[in-house]
């Protein structure tokens, strides 16, 4: 795994309804997996402290762009962004650093990363819906020793990290949910080794307290 920056320009495709994306930014980590690449990147790298109360404040968020290519032609195949707020990154990259396994359960562990995020249809890339259409976006992370049938991965334990991108719909509360039965666009994931895992947690954690140091620093010199 290697610390560069993208450099480059973004770019649109369609695919099924989808347009595909790249985005630029700092380039935190990089997985690579037979066919299937994941980078961690963060769009704004600039050290800088949030606060909550000033207005047109947001807290800082980090991309997981996924990508899946043809090992022949090695042509991009699917392309799929999830954004993470900065205290669920800490979180993750610590449970990756520490080999955390979650819950143990009759089918399994436990996810150690669970969430949704939504948005408007026309952002991520989704046309088949319209103008006012809404998606929701999933991302999850779990730990898995064993295959479908309940023997040891020949691999080692893996971190299968899933990606979804469905129909969504507002709840009386604001709130957005996937659509029962609604459509799905998206629906992928990769399997990465316990020590790439833990090397891209190492990665991800001490960048963000470095930046956050280095804000700290910036804003005492500038009071």
């Amino acid at each position: 795994m290697s610390v560069d920056t993208v450099s480059a320009k973004p770019t649109t495709a369609t695919e099924g309804g989808v347009e595909k994306r790249t985005r630029r930014g700092l380039k935190l980590g990089r997985v690579d997996c037979k066919g299937k690449i994941m980078d961690v990147t963060d769009p704004d790298p600039t050290p800088k402290i949030h606060n909550s109360e000033e207005e047109g404040s947001r807290i800082p968020r980090f991309a997981f762009n996924y990508t899946r290519y043809n090992l022949e032609s090695f042509s991009s195949e699917c392309n799929h962004t999830h954004w993470v707020d900065v205290d669920a990154l800490r979180l993750l990259a610590w449970d990756l650093m520490n080999t955390r396994k979650g819950d143990k359960g009759d089918k399994g562990y436990t996810a150690i990363l669970d969430e949704i995020k939504a948005g408007t249809a026309t952002a991520a890339g989704v046309t088949e819906l319209g103008d006012n259409g809404i998606v929701s976006r999933r991302m999850t992370i779990t730990y898995t020793e064993t295959d479908s049938k309940g023997e040891a991965l020949r691999t080692g334990p893996v971190y299968q990290f899933f990606f979804e991108l469905k129909e969504g719909r507002k709840g009386d509360k604001g709130q957005i949910t996937p659509v029962p039965n609604g459509k799905q666009f998206l629906r992928e994931f990769m399997s990465v080794p316990v020590g790439n895992a833990r090397k891209l947690g190492c990665r991800l954690y001490s960048y963000i307290n470095s930046k956050e140091s280095a804000a700290i620093t910036s804003h005492v010199w500038t009071m």
